[in-house]
Protein backbone atom coordinates (compact mmCIF):
# COMPACT_ATOMS: atom_id res chain seq x y z
CA UNK A 1 0.00 0.00 0.00
CA UNK A 2 1.25 3.44 -0.90
CA UNK A 3 0.64 6.45 1.29
CA UNK A 4 0.08 9.90 -0.11
CA UNK A 5 2.68 12.22 1.31
CA UNK A 6 2.42 15.40 -0.78
CA UNK A 7 5.00 16.82 1.58
CA UNK A 8 7.38 19.69 1.10
CA UNK A 9 10.62 19.86 2.99
CA UNK A 10 11.20 23.61 2.68
CA UNK A 11 14.49 25.30 3.29
CA UNK A 12 14.87 28.88 4.23
CA UNK A 13 18.05 28.48 4.39
CA UNK A 14 21.65 13.39 12.11
CA UNK A 15 19.64 13.63 13.18
CA UNK A 16 16.00 13.21 12.11
CA UNK A 17 13.94 11.57 9.38
CA UNK A 18 11.20 12.91 7.13
CA UNK A 19 7.62 12.07 8.14
CA UNK A 20 8.65 11.34 11.75
CA UNK A 21 6.39 14.16 12.89
CA UNK A 22 3.35 12.81 11.03
CA UNK A 23 3.81 9.01 10.78
CA UNK A 24 5.21 8.28 14.27
CA UNK A 25 8.15 9.36 16.38
CA UNK A 26 10.25 6.26 15.65
CA UNK A 27 9.99 6.55 11.87
CA UNK A 28 13.09 5.89 9.75
CA UNK A 29 12.75 7.01 6.12
CA UNK A 30 14.72 5.37 3.31
CA UNK A 31 15.50 6.51 -0.24
CA UNK A 32 13.43 5.56 -3.23
CA UNK A 33 13.91 1.93 -4.25
CA UNK A 34 14.62 0.43 -0.83
CA UNK A 35 12.27 -2.46 -0.05
CA UNK A 36 14.13 -4.15 2.80
CA UNK A 37 16.69 -5.97 0.68
CA UNK A 38 20.34 -5.17 1.30
CA UNK A 39 23.14 -4.34 -1.12
CA UNK A 40 23.83 -1.39 -3.38
CA UNK A 41 20.84 0.97 -3.66
CA UNK A 42 21.11 3.03 -6.87
CA UNK A 43 19.55 6.50 -6.75
CA UNK A 44 19.64 8.70 -9.84
CA UNK A 45 19.73 12.51 -9.93
CA UNK A 46 18.69 14.49 -12.98
CA UNK A 47 18.33 18.11 -14.00
CA UNK A 48 15.17 19.23 -15.75
CA UNK A 49 16.44 20.08 -19.26
CA UNK A 50 14.06 23.05 -19.51
CA UNK A 51 15.24 24.54 -16.22
CA UNK A 52 16.72 27.97 -15.85
CA UNK A 53 20.45 27.58 -15.04
CA UNK A 54 20.47 23.99 -16.36
CA UNK A 55 24.05 24.38 -17.62
CA UNK A 56 25.35 25.94 -14.43
CA UNK A 57 23.74 23.26 -12.25
CA UNK A 58 25.72 20.35 -13.72
CA UNK A 59 29.05 20.66 -11.88
CA UNK A 60 27.47 21.36 -8.46
CA UNK A 61 25.24 18.29 -8.90
CA UNK A 62 28.24 16.15 -9.86
CA UNK A 63 29.99 17.41 -6.72
CA UNK A 64 26.96 16.50 -4.59
CA UNK A 65 26.93 12.97 -6.04
CA UNK A 66 30.58 12.52 -5.06
CA UNK A 67 30.09 14.06 -1.61
CA UNK A 68 27.19 11.83 -0.61
CA UNK A 69 28.69 8.67 -2.09
CA UNK A 70 31.92 9.24 -0.13
CA UNK A 71 30.08 9.54 3.23
CA UNK A 72 33.06 11.33 4.78
CA UNK A 73 32.20 13.46 7.85
CA UNK A 74 33.97 16.78 8.21
CA UNK A 75 34.48 19.66 10.58
CA UNK A 76 35.04 23.25 9.53
CA UNK A 77 32.46 22.84 6.75
CA UNK A 78 31.21 26.45 6.95
CA UNK A 79 33.33 28.43 4.49
CA UNK A 80 33.29 32.18 4.00
CA UNK A 81 36.26 32.11 1.59
CA UNK A 82 34.88 29.81 -1.12
CA UNK A 83 34.29 32.59 -3.62
CA UNK A 84 30.57 33.01 -2.95
CA UNK A 85 29.69 36.71 -3.35
CA UNK A 86 28.43 38.31 -0.17
CA UNK A 87 24.98 38.95 -1.65
CA UNK A 88 24.49 35.45 -3.08
CA UNK A 89 23.47 31.96 -1.98
CA UNK A 90 25.67 29.01 -2.90
CA UNK A 91 23.62 26.68 -5.08
CA UNK A 92 25.70 23.60 -4.30
CA UNK A 93 25.26 24.06 -0.55
CA UNK A 94 21.49 24.52 -0.75
CA UNK A 95 21.11 21.69 -3.27
CA UNK A 96 23.12 19.33 -1.03
CA UNK A 97 20.68 20.02 1.78
CA UNK A 98 17.67 19.41 -0.48
CA UNK A 99 19.06 16.20 -1.98
CA UNK A 100 19.52 14.85 1.54
CA UNK A 101 15.85 15.67 2.17
CA UNK A 102 15.08 13.67 -0.97
CA UNK A 103 16.96 10.69 0.50
CA UNK A 104 14.80 10.78 3.63
CA UNK A 105 16.50 13.15 6.07
CA UNK A 106 14.74 15.93 7.98
CA UNK A 107 15.96 18.99 9.83
CA UNK A 108 17.60 18.21 13.19
CA UNK A 109 16.32 21.56 14.46
CA UNK A 110 12.69 22.61 14.83
CA UNK A 111 12.80 24.76 11.70
CA UNK A 112 10.09 26.78 10.04
CA UNK A 113 7.71 23.80 9.88
CA UNK A 114 7.39 23.82 13.67
CA UNK A 115 5.52 27.12 13.60
CA UNK A 116 8.08 28.60 15.97
CA UNK A 117 9.70 31.94 15.21
CA UNK A 118 13.21 33.38 15.29
CA UNK A 119 15.80 31.72 17.51
CA UNK A 120 13.23 29.25 18.87
CA UNK A 121 13.50 27.37 15.55
CA UNK A 122 17.00 26.31 16.68
CA UNK A 123 15.64 23.98 19.38
CA UNK A 124 16.09 20.29 18.63
CA UNK A 125 13.34 18.77 16.49
CA UNK A 126 10.50 17.36 18.57
CA UNK A 127 6.75 16.92 18.69
CA UNK A 128 4.51 18.69 21.13
CA UNK A 129 3.77 16.63 24.20
CA UNK A 130 0.38 15.94 25.74
CA UNK A 131 0.06 19.54 26.87
CA UNK A 132 -0.30 20.60 23.22
CA UNK A 133 2.56 23.09 22.99
CA UNK A 134 6.35 23.16 22.77
CA UNK A 135 8.15 23.47 26.10
CA UNK A 136 11.19 25.66 25.44
CA UNK A 137 13.89 26.36 28.00
CA UNK A 138 17.56 26.68 27.00
CA UNK A 139 18.81 25.37 30.34
CA UNK A 140 21.70 26.61 32.45
CA UNK A 141 24.09 27.21 29.53
CA UNK A 142 21.55 29.44 27.77
CA UNK A 143 22.35 27.81 24.40
CA UNK A 144 19.30 26.68 22.45
CA UNK A 145 19.49 23.11 21.16
CA UNK A 146 22.14 21.85 23.57
CA UNK A 147 22.03 18.86 25.90
CA UNK A 148 20.76 20.72 28.97
CA UNK A 149 17.62 22.10 27.33
CA UNK A 150 14.54 21.59 29.48
CA UNK A 151 11.77 20.46 27.12
CA UNK A 152 9.02 19.33 29.47
CA UNK A 153 6.89 16.68 27.79
CA UNK A 154 8.09 17.41 24.24
CA UNK A 155 8.94 14.17 22.40
CA UNK A 156 12.42 14.14 20.84
CA UNK A 157 12.73 13.27 17.12
CA UNK A 158 16.51 13.53 16.81
CA UNK A 159 18.62 10.34 16.74
CA UNK A 160 21.61 11.04 18.98
CA UNK A 161 24.84 9.23 19.80
CA UNK A 162 24.14 7.49 23.09
CA UNK A 163 27.68 7.67 24.49
CA UNK A 164 28.08 11.46 24.37
CA UNK A 165 25.07 13.17 22.71
CA UNK A 166 27.57 15.01 20.52
CA UNK A 167 26.47 15.50 16.88
CA UNK A 168 30.01 16.53 15.88
CA UNK A 169 31.30 13.02 16.50
CA UNK A 170 30.27 9.64 15.09
CA UNK A 171 30.45 6.10 16.44
CA UNK A 172 32.32 3.43 14.47
CA UNK A 173 29.09 1.41 14.32
CA UNK A 174 25.95 3.44 13.61
CA UNK A 175 22.78 1.57 14.49
CA UNK A 176 20.35 1.07 17.38
CA UNK A 177 23.15 -0.14 19.66
CA UNK A 178 24.93 3.23 19.50
CA UNK A 179 22.21 5.74 18.53
CA UNK A 180 18.76 6.37 19.95
CA UNK A 181 15.79 8.69 19.74
CA UNK A 182 14.58 7.87 23.27
CA UNK A 183 15.60 10.49 25.84
CA UNK A 184 15.91 7.69 28.38
CA UNK A 185 19.14 6.68 26.59
CA UNK A 186 20.85 10.05 26.91
CA UNK A 187 24.17 10.06 28.78
CA UNK A 188 24.14 11.04 32.44
CA UNK A 189 23.60 14.74 32.99
CA UNK A 190 21.90 15.36 29.65
CA UNK A 191 18.25 16.36 29.44
CA UNK A 192 17.57 16.46 25.68
CA UNK A 193 19.16 15.56 22.34
CA UNK A 194 21.76 18.02 21.04
CA UNK A 195 21.50 19.16 17.42
CA UNK A 196 24.30 20.16 15.06
CA UNK A 197 23.88 23.93 15.13
CA UNK A 198 27.02 26.04 14.67
CA UNK A 199 26.47 27.78 18.02
CA UNK A 200 26.51 24.41 19.75
CA UNK A 201 29.60 23.48 17.77
CA UNK A 202 31.33 26.52 19.23
CA UNK A 203 30.13 25.48 22.69
CA UNK A 204 31.67 22.02 22.17
CA UNK A 205 34.93 23.35 20.71
CA UNK A 206 34.12 22.51 17.08
CA UNK A 207 34.24 25.83 15.23
CA UNK A 208 32.86 26.77 11.81
CA UNK A 209 30.87 23.53 11.66
CA UNK A 210 27.20 22.77 11.26
CA UNK A 211 25.05 19.85 10.13
CA UNK A 212 24.10 20.33 6.48
CA UNK A 213 20.55 19.34 7.40
CA UNK A 214 20.16 22.17 9.87
CA UNK A 215 17.68 24.59 8.34
CA UNK A 216 19.04 27.99 7.39
CA UNK A 217 21.33 29.26 4.63
CA UNK A 218 23.56 32.33 4.76
CA UNK A 219 24.58 34.62 1.91
CA UNK A 220 28.25 34.53 1.03
CA UNK A 221 28.78 31.15 2.71
CA UNK A 222 29.48 27.67 1.34
CA UNK A 223 28.69 24.39 3.08
CA UNK A 224 29.56 21.66 0.60
CA UNK A 225 30.71 18.81 2.84
CA UNK A 226 28.79 16.64 5.28
CA UNK A 227 29.03 16.95 9.04
CA UNK A 228 29.20 13.91 11.32
CA UNK A 229 25.48 14.13 12.13
CA UNK A 230 24.53 14.05 8.43
CA UNK A 231 26.64 10.95 7.78
CA UNK A 232 25.43 9.22 10.94
CA UNK A 233 21.77 9.75 10.03
CA UNK A 234 22.27 8.34 6.54
CA UNK A 235 24.18 5.38 7.99
CA UNK A 236 21.48 4.74 10.59
CA UNK A 237 18.90 4.33 7.83
CA UNK A 238 21.35 2.17 5.88
CA UNK A 239 21.46 -0.30 8.80
CA UNK A 240 18.12 -1.50 7.44
CA UNK A 241 14.80 -2.55 8.88
CA UNK A 242 16.36 -4.25 11.90
CA UNK A 243 18.42 -1.12 12.64
CA UNK A 244 21.53 -3.25 13.14
CA UNK A 245 24.69 -2.96 11.05
CA UNK A 246 26.12 -6.09 9.47
CA UNK A 247 22.92 -7.90 8.45
CA UNK A 248 21.39 -8.76 5.09
CA UNK A 249 19.03 -5.78 5.04
CA UNK A 250 21.89 -3.24 5.13
CA UNK A 251 22.29 -1.11 2.02
CA UNK A 252 24.68 1.43 0.56
CA UNK A 253 23.39 4.44 -1.36
CA UNK A 254 25.01 4.86 -4.76
CA UNK A 255 24.07 8.16 -6.36
CA UNK A 256 24.48 8.55 -10.12
CA UNK A 257 24.05 11.59 -12.31
CA UNK A 258 21.39 10.79 -14.91
CA UNK A 259 21.95 13.93 -16.99
CA UNK A 260 19.34 16.39 -18.18
CA UNK A 261 16.17 14.41 -17.69
CA UNK A 262 13.01 14.33 -15.63
CA UNK A 263 13.17 10.51 -15.49
CA UNK A 264 15.29 10.22 -12.38
CA UNK A 265 14.70 9.42 -8.72
CA UNK A 266 15.55 13.02 -7.80
CA UNK A 267 14.98 15.85 -10.27
CA UNK A 268 16.30 19.39 -9.75
CA UNK A 269 14.59 22.37 -11.32
CA UNK A 270 14.23 26.11 -10.97
CA UNK A 271 10.50 26.70 -10.50
CA UNK A 272 9.00 29.54 -8.54
CA UNK A 273 6.44 27.37 -6.77
CA UNK A 274 8.74 27.66 -3.74
CA UNK A 275 9.78 30.78 -1.89
CA UNK A 276 13.43 29.72 -1.83
CA UNK A 277 14.11 25.96 -2.17
CA UNK A 278 12.36 22.75 -1.24
CA UNK A 279 12.10 19.00 -1.81
CA UNK A 280 8.71 17.54 -2.72
CA UNK A 281 7.60 13.89 -2.41
CA UNK A 282 4.14 12.66 -3.46
CA UNK A 283 4.00 9.12 -2.06
CA UNK A 284 5.81 6.92 0.42
CA UNK A 285 5.84 3.13 0.80
CA UNK A 286 5.37 1.58 4.26
CA UNK A 287 7.85 -1.25 4.86
CA UNK A 288 7.04 -1.85 8.56
CA UNK A 289 5.17 0.16 11.18
CA UNK A 290 8.16 2.47 11.57
CA UNK A 291 10.09 2.17 8.30
CA UNK A 292 9.07 3.92 5.09
CA UNK A 293 10.72 4.45 1.74
CA UNK A 294 10.18 7.29 -0.67
CA UNK A 295 8.13 5.86 -3.54
CA UNK A 296 7.68 8.68 -6.04
CA UNK A 297 10.40 10.73 -7.66
CA UNK A 298 11.50 13.61 -5.47
CA UNK A 299 11.37 17.04 -7.08
CA UNK A 300 13.81 19.64 -5.76
CA UNK A 301 12.81 23.18 -6.67
CA UNK A 302 14.64 26.49 -6.42
CA UNK A 303 13.28 30.00 -6.81
CA UNK A 304 15.15 31.78 -9.60
CA UNK A 305 14.48 35.25 -8.19
CA UNK A 306 17.18 34.88 -5.52
CA UNK A 307 20.84 35.63 -6.29
CA UNK A 308 22.52 32.23 -6.84
CA UNK A 309 26.20 31.38 -7.11
CA UNK A 310 27.20 28.26 -9.07
CA UNK A 311 30.52 26.66 -8.25
CA UNK A 312 32.46 25.64 -11.34
CA UNK A 313 35.15 23.44 -9.82
CA UNK A 314 35.29 19.87 -8.55
CA UNK A 315 35.06 19.57 -4.79
CA UNK A 316 36.99 17.00 -2.79
CA UNK A 317 34.49 15.19 -0.55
Amino acid sequence: MLLLATAWAPSLYSGAFRFSDSMGVDVVTHPRGYTGMGGILPVSIGIDPTSTHADAMVQPVLNIVDTINALVPSTGNLLSDAGVPGDSYDFESVALHEVLHSLGLAHPNAGKESGLEGAERNYTRATKGTNGWFDLNAGRDGVIGSGDDQRGDDVNLHWFRQSNNNPFTMAAIVDSTTYSRDAANLPAGHAFATNGDRTIGNLLGVVSTEAVMRQGAARGEAQRSLAHDDVATLRYAMSGLDELEGNQDDYTIELTYAGRTTSADIVLDFDNRVDFAGSHVNTILPLTDTHFSIHSSAVVLFNEDWPWFFSGGVQNP
